[in-house]
């Protein structure tokens, strides 16, 4: 879809947290080699897997690309990257070890632990917040363990960046997604996942850095290690893949004003799961997107249809 959208002369910013990590391409689906040289895809190997990349981090570079003029498709799962784009982020102090340490230990209970502490510190922010997300739960954790602050507070303070801005969410069914799962597995093993994994620890990341969580290196990492046979890790990789994009469904719901685009070109199914998206009002050319999202026609074209609202939106 990206590079249906791409035209010369504009920008396709990755928008995944474990993209921007060298060595690390076939269990985040980089985009290849042959599409970068036909693609000018940008913020792609950004870091060493063993040093930190924040989200902060990835808004600077994509301000960057911003402010160098013409039409960006930030394109990528990370929901959190939107979120930024859309409301920017509250100053916040550097994170003292201390304040990891707390977090480890929590951590170390499990995520129940960590959940219950940010509910009890913020029960505001935890009444509209994916709770079973744990980068979510950290990130609030540490932000009040910082600032001796609520999580909420520090929220209202975020300034959105100065863009213009127009979020489309791409719509599967979720046994679509779930049948996409199990086949992009299969092919990340098949296409060398593991030899990928070991190349990574032997070059010196270590197993437990940050990028090193992500599905499929951790699993890999467990089963090099002798902790998991091959078939568990095919298994728990299909699992977290699955709460993963079950997540993804919940945060970009949330976005306000989003357009959602359906990609199956079915009628609507049966499945409970999908309903919220056909009860969606649909979007109406010239007209503002209600507050909660709206959806394309079943028969729009989609590239037609994303590549006609970003020109309004960059004409405006």
């Amino acid at each position: 879809m990206a590079h249906a959208l791409w035209r010369p002369g504009e920008h396709l910013l990755n928008a995944d947290s474990r993209q921007v990590y060298r060595g690390m391409d076939i269990a985040t689906a980089k985009p290849t080699r042959a599409e970068r040289l036909a693609y000018p895809w940008e913020l792609l190997d950004l870091r060493d897997p063993r040093e930190p990349f924040t989200a902060k981090d990835w808004l600077d570079e994509a301000s960057a690309a911003w402010a160098a003029g013409g039409v960006c498709w930030a394109v990528g799962g990370t929901s959190f990257y939107f979120d930024v784009l859309a409301h920017g982020l509250f100053e916040q102090a550097e994170i003292p070890p201390g304040a990891r340490e707390r977090l480890a230990v929590l951590m170390g209970r499990g995520l129940a632990a960590l959940r219950d502490e940010v509910v009890r510190r913020d029960p505001e922010y935890a009444q509209g917040a994916d709770l079973q997300n744990p980068r979510r739960l950290e990130r609030a954790f540490l932000a009040m363990e910082v600032s001796g602050r609520k999580y909420s507070e520090l929220r209202l303070e975020r300034r959105a960046p100065p863009i213009r801005l127009r979020m489309a969410v791409l719509f599967l069914p979720r046994k679509t997604i779930y049948n996409r799962i199990e086949a992009r597995v299969a092919a990340m093993l098949a296409g060398g996942l593991l030899d990928e994994t070991r190349a990574l620890l032997k070059s010196g990341v270590p197993e437990s850095a940050p990028a090193m969580t992500g599905i499929g290196y951790a699993e890999a990492a467990g089963h090099l290690a002798g902790r998991l046979a091959l078939g568990e890790v095919r298994e728990r990789m299909v699992l977290r893949t699955r709460q993963f994009a079950r997540r993804q469904v919940g945060a970009f719901r949330r976005f306000q004003g989003a357009t959602f685009v359906d990609l199956s070109g079915a009628p609507p199914g049966s499945d409970a799961e999908d309903a919220w998206f056909y009860r969606l009002p649909l979007a109406v050319r010239g007209e503002p997107i209600p507050e909660g999202g709206a959806r394309l026609p079943a028969e729009t074209r989609p590239a037609e249809a994303l590549r006609q609202m970003m020109e309004e939106t960059h004409a405006a």
